[in-house]
């Protein structure tokens, strides 16, 4: 195992690290990170250091004072160009440095990103991540807890701030070596992390104080159309009567167990709650609906207020809050309570969003001079799946640019069907536009094993479709038809599930074996244009395509019932196959916003599949140019993948 100035040398970083940590001033209650973001906390007039720790390889911990900081910094601002910096918790003491001291290093690693790695979902605590490495416990933080430097025990919280750096170091020279493909990894943290530290994206207040007031006056609207006021309507006892007395006879309000005894179904995730968002009965699902709005419009109109907050601390500007390998599979993830991963939308295939809930995109501008320049990679997943499961007929169609979902629905419906023309009767555009739909539907939701059952609900939840269902159009036997239709029309597809879990399931059951899927002979490129598995002490490794590993902790076969698990739950072949082609999806974007950093094009902030940029009006044309050629071609790894992409220049982010 390399060392961490080897993994740092290999991949052009200065070898020299330090770890830095401030402490500031805080409350139990209201002046904390947990009631607010990093950027209304240090614009907070409570605002206060209480000390900095600093460690540096192969030296001991350093105490700095209050006082002294600003010394300290002007000492870092010499060196920190050719030192890689170490944090525990980035976006915090980062900002620190850019907004107290215009400090931005080029270099940093956070050692919560590094740990990420290993395991998505697990806590990243301090001292939490101590106690699962063996390391020294971690100080109780909670003893400072509303004192300022001058009211508390200078050396316990010398020695406090002292062992949290000790710890940061251990953990950073445990970690890097786990970390896979670093190349790639540690810029792209580092990357994302800039999208906070230093926003360029212009917020709009007053689009965003219209918005909010029209969200409330929606809101109000639902509740007001059932009859009852907002609190009858929220209250599991008073809905409860108000559904009984709606429902038809016969029919009784659904329940599930309790800690005390049964309860209402009313979750959003229970199954009960669900079949009556369907219910055939208007008045039911107006009283559903309403149910629903209860608990998801304050929400929509807090998360306006929050950026209207985030942006008055940052000047005007959004800071983009993202959550570094925030799942499995190394995708991002929203943070700050905001979530600018998802920002509404409406999919035929999904539960479609308000247009008012839409409009949170648009609060997000071009500075006045400049545009956004915003690049989508199409169809990244049905893309990457055909090449990763050898589907060659697919991978031509969508690099030879044909009309995949045309050409599916063709087969599905036994009848042509092509983008509606402007010279189509309206009849036929609407005949075109509801068939081709259903081609997409299956082309993008098809190919993780999605049943029927499950595609059908998600089409009735559909406002577009749902009357389509409604009207007996179309049925659950039509559904059943199109997912038998998609397995046969690619066959490779389903085999590649079954593929995957038997090499999951051989090396889970036979730790020594190592298992490779290289795809087609025809489709291989080079070594790497595989994906490798083999376990690890009970942690089945997947190697992608770029050499980064997935890794499913405590992984089992169940030989009687026949079932993989792992750590977070079962698995099949379905589940691993989404894994590996949303990671793969997630490492191409990753590489071309690399790419587009080499080529001087500023990226600014990323949702899902497409990048977003920042830039003067005059150069907008050959920004856009340049990233549409950058996400068109691949790395040697991904050779043969038929990627495309879409873009657009605008004053403001939309779809």
């Amino acid at each position: 195992m390399q060392t961490c100035k080897e993994i740092l040398a290999s991949i052009g970083w200065p070898t020299d690290y330090l770890v830095l940590d401030f402490e500031t001033y805080f409350e139990k209650k209201g002046y904390t990170l947990k009631d607010m973001s990093t950027w209304e906390y240090l614009a907070d007039p409570r605002f206060e250091f209480t000390g900095l720790s600093l460690c540096m390889d192969g030296c001991g911990p350093q105490f700095v004072a209050p006082d002294d900081i600003p010394v300290a910094m002007a000492r870092l601002a010499r060196v920190m160009d050719d030192t890689v910096i170490i944090m525990q918790n980035a976006k915090f003491d980062a900002t620190i440095l850019a907004v107290k001291f215009g400090l931005h290093p080029r270099f940093v690693v956070d050692t919560k990103d590094l740990a990420k790695h290993l395991d998505a979902r697990g806590s990243k605590k301090l001292k939490d991540l101590a106690a699962a490495f063996g390391l020294e416990a971690k100080g109780d933080t909670t003893q400072f807890a509303g004192q300022h430097w001058e009211d508390m025990n200078h050396e316990d919280m010398e020695v406090y701030a002292k062992q949290d750096s000790k710890l940061e170091l251990q953990l950073f020279e445990l970690l890097l070596p786990r970390v896979t493909n670093p190349s790639m990894e540690l810029p792209i943290a580092t990357a994302i992390l800039r999208y906070y530290t230093q926003p360029r994206i212009e917020f709009d207040f007053e689009q965003a104080r219209q918005l909010e007031v029209d969200m409330r006056a929606k809101f109000d609207q639902i509740i007001a159309d059932t009859g009852f006021t907002k609190d009858e309507i929220s209250g599991d006892k008073s809905f409860m009567v108000i559904l009984q007395n709606a429902l038809p006879d016969g029919e009784f309000v659904p329940m599930k167990k309790g800690k005390k005894g049964p309860i209402p179904a009313f979750a959003k995730t229970d199954l009960e709650m669900q079949q009556l968002m369907k219910h055939p009965d208007p008045k039911v699902q107006q009283l559903m609906q309403a149910r629903e709005a209860v608990g998801s419009w304050p929400n929509h109109i807090k998360r306006v207020q929050r950026m209207v907050r985030m942006a008055t601390a940052a000047g005007g500007f959004l800071p983009v809050p993202l959550g570094y390998y925030s799942a499995h599979t190394g995708r991002l993830g929203g943070m700050d309570k905001i979530n600018l991963q998802n920002l509404g939308g409406r999919g035929r295939a999904g539960h479609g969003n308000d247009p008012l809930i839409g409009k949170v995109r648009q609060l997000l501008r071009a500075p006045k001079g400049k545009k956004l320049v915003i690049v989508d990679s199409a169809q990244i997943e049905a893309r990457v799946l055909a090449w990763l499961a050898g589907q060659i007929d697919l991978v031509e169609d969508f690099a030879r640019g044909r009309d995949v979902y045309s050409k599916f629905a063709t087969r599905l419906f036994q009848a042509k069907v092509c983008k509606p023309k402007p010279y189509h009767p309206a009849p036929l555009v609407a005949l075109f536009t509801i068939r081709r739909g259903f081609g997409k539907d299956a082309i993008l939701g098809c190919g993780y094993g999605m049943g029927d059952s499950t595609f059908y609900d998600r089409c009735v939840e559909n406002p577009d479709l749902k009357p389509l269902f409604t009207s007996g159009a179309y049925d659950f036997s039509f559904i059943s038809g199109l997912i038998k239709t998609y397995r046969a029309a690619y066959p490779s597809i389903p085999s590649f599930w079954k593929s995957i879990e038997k090499m999951f399931t051989f090396v889970t059951r036979f730790p020594n074996e190592v298992m490779r899927w290289s795809g087609r002979e025809s489709m291989r490129a080079g070594p790497n244009d595989v994906l490798t598995l083999w376990n690890d002490s009970g942690t089945v490794n997947l190697q992608l395509p770029s050499g980064r590993c997935l890794f499913y902790k405590h992984a089992q076969f169940n030989v009687k019932a026949k079932q993989l698990r792992y750590h977070y739950g079962p698995l099949w072949g379905g589940t691993l196959t989404e894994n590996a082609v949303q990671a793969i999806a997630r490492d191409l974007l990753m590489h071309w916003i690399l790419e587009c950093g080499k080529a001087g094009i500023d990226i600014v902030h990323q949702v899902h599949d497409e990048a977003i940029s920042v830039i003067e009006e005059d150069r907008a044309q050959w920004c856009l140019d340049t990233m549409m050629q950058i996400f068109r071609a691949v790395p040697g790894w991904a050779e043969g993948c038929p990627v495309d992409a879409e873009g657009m220049i605008a004053d403001a982010y939309t779809k």
